[in-house]
């Protein structure tokens, strides 16, 4: 998906959104950053039972197709789990 949309910021200048393109959820530690800073609610929290029965918890892109392209979340996200659109 290629993105044509362009905003301008109060100074004049443009802004292209950066859409989420995937989140890794092997390198998430489930802090929940991501999830406050999300101004649209795309990220939800997840829990799932390894092979040992330990509970595995992680974010997941729950309404991916409402993200705005902010990068909120990769800006606040500490182990760098999320990729977004250039």
């Amino acid at each position: 998906m290629s993105t044509t949309t362009q905003g301008y910021r109060k100074d004049g200048s443009t802004w292209e959104p950066r859409y989420i393109v995937s989140l890794n959820a092997k390198l998430c530690i489930a802090c929940g950053r991501c999830f406050k800073g999300c101004p649209a609610g795309v990220m939800e929290l997840t829990s799932e039972e390894d092979d040992e029965d330990n509970e595995i918890m992680y974010m997941r892109l729950a309404k991916e197709g409402l993200c705005i392209g902010c990068t909120s979340c990769a800006m606040v996200c500490p182990k760098g789990c999320f990729v977004h659109m250039n």
